[in-house]
């Protein structure tokens, strides 16, 4: 009986995957048939042109596959994931990224001024890749030289304006000052006693209890509570900061600004030899962007690998500007981003982690002074009626669990 409920397992399992790969599938081919190009036709054309006419019938073809889905998975499961399918990028945006980011909240932590930099930055970045891609969508398709020219000219001012964004992260204002900030203030309320549990007073028509004690009229759980939250935090902020995950950030950006500069190059020298054909010689009339693109990345210090030559003055004048641009990606951005950015992100990691070790310790001092009780103290009272909150609390920590007693009896702990 077991063998046939395995199956029902991996099939369901595989029936999600297959759901979210069209769903995936699906996406991608519209946005790139709106935005892009004509991703089916050139498909079609280069892997099955005996069937290029299919896409005369498009229509019908669709049609007859969402009735194939009907017929094969019955009404309900077919309109479920057809709603799945076309609400899509509202899942992926306000559903699975969020609950990304709460199961990895401790890289969500160490990304922050990563996601706010990207997010309120956003509208100029958005205007200056749209320029940038006019630009290398003029270059390629315009005979204007004037037009060619203009839009060599924003390439280059797209790729300095990179360049300097990338020089600014290292020095860029983190949200660091504004959470350390926000932790003192936690603290400080803390040791106002602001998070100490105070049991609602009897109403009039019930009696007052003699409660002896002040401490004896407070529950020392949501200080507990607390008080592990500030170790699973602590904890976590350190292993982000040895995991590394922030160099590794770093060096795909840097590899990234190296990708920019050459590919951004090669749209010059495309330009350039519309505007010029001879600029690299006579016999490079007619080479296509792959040929300047092999060009481009010879520029770097990585060795020559394409057989093309700058000839004229302004294809050297390029060339030099190429190795330019080169020289402050490979010299400027490693010693400036890839130290001083690495440094100021660790020292950011160590403030955040001492400032939750204080709350951490006042946290301690709010216990010792209103309960006269230790930590284990605490959780062996706690045990009582909330062994469970107790050891999630302890496996979060990386503790052992512990024990529930039938009773507990601690002088001076809380009355139950």
């Amino acid at each position: 009986m077991a063998e046939p409920r395995i199956v029902r397992i991996h099939f369901g399992s595989a029936r999600t995957i297959a759901r979210e790969l069209i769903a995936i599938g699906l996406w991608s081919y519209i946005l790139l048939k709106l935005f892009v190009f004509d991703v089916d036709i050139f498909l079609f054309k280069h892997l099955v042109p005996q069937f290029q006419r299919v896409l005369d019938f498009r229509a019908f073809v669709i049609l007859g596959l969402l009735a194939i889905g009907l017929v094969a998975q019955g009404r309900k499961k077919f309109l479920s994931n057809l709603l799945y399918t076309l609400a899509y990028p509202l899942i992926l945006v306000f559903w699975r990224l969020p609950s990304l980011a709460l199961k990895q909240w401790p890289l969500t932590i160490a990304f922050a001024p990563v996601i706010y930099r990207a997010v309120s930055t956003f509208p100029t970045t958005f205007l200056l890749y749209t320029m940038a891609a006019l630009c290398g969508l003029f270059i390629t398709i315009s005979n204007e030289n004037i037009l060619v020219s203009i839009s060599m000219s924003g390439l280059l001012f797209f790729l300095s304006a990179h360049l300097y964004r990338s020089f600014r992260e290292a020095y860029y204002l983190s949200l660091t000052p504004g959470l350390v900030t926000f932790l003192k203030q936690f603290k400080d309320e803390v040791r106002k006693g602001i998070f100490d549990h105070v049991p609602t007073p009897p109403t009039n028509t019930q009696p007052a209890q003699e409660i002896p004690g002040n401490a004896q009229q407070k529950n020392p759980a949501t200080l507990y509570l607390l008080r592990s939250l500030t170790d699973i935090i602590v904890d976590q902020v350190r292993w982000v900061a040895r995991s590394r995950k922030y160099d590794l950030y770093l060096i795909l950006s840097w590899f990234y600004s190296v990708s920019l500069v050459v590919i951004v190059f090669a749209f010059e020298f495309l330009g350039l030899s519309s505007i010029d054909p001879t600029a690299f010689g006579a016999a490079t009339r007619g080479t296509n962007f792959s040929g300047y693109l092999g060009f481009s990345l010879g520029n770097l210090p990585l060795g020559r690998i394409s057989d093309l030559k700058p000839v004229s003055q302004m294809a050297v004048l390029f060339t030099y500007a190429e190795e330019l641009y080169a020289a402050i990606v490979f010299v400027i951005l490693v010693f400036i981003v890839l130290t001083a950015a690495r440094e100021s992100y660790k020292a950011d990691l160590d403030l955040i982690s001492s400032e939750v070790t204080a709350i951490a310790e006042a946290l301690d001092s709010r216990i010792t002074e209103v309960y006269s009780m230790s930590i284990v103290e605490v959780e062996i009272f706690l045990l009582q009626n909330n062994a469970g909150l107790v050891n999630s609390l302890r496996k979060a920590r990386g503790l052992s669990e512990l024990a529930a007693p039938a009773e507990h009896h601690i002088a001076g702990a809380p009355a139950t």
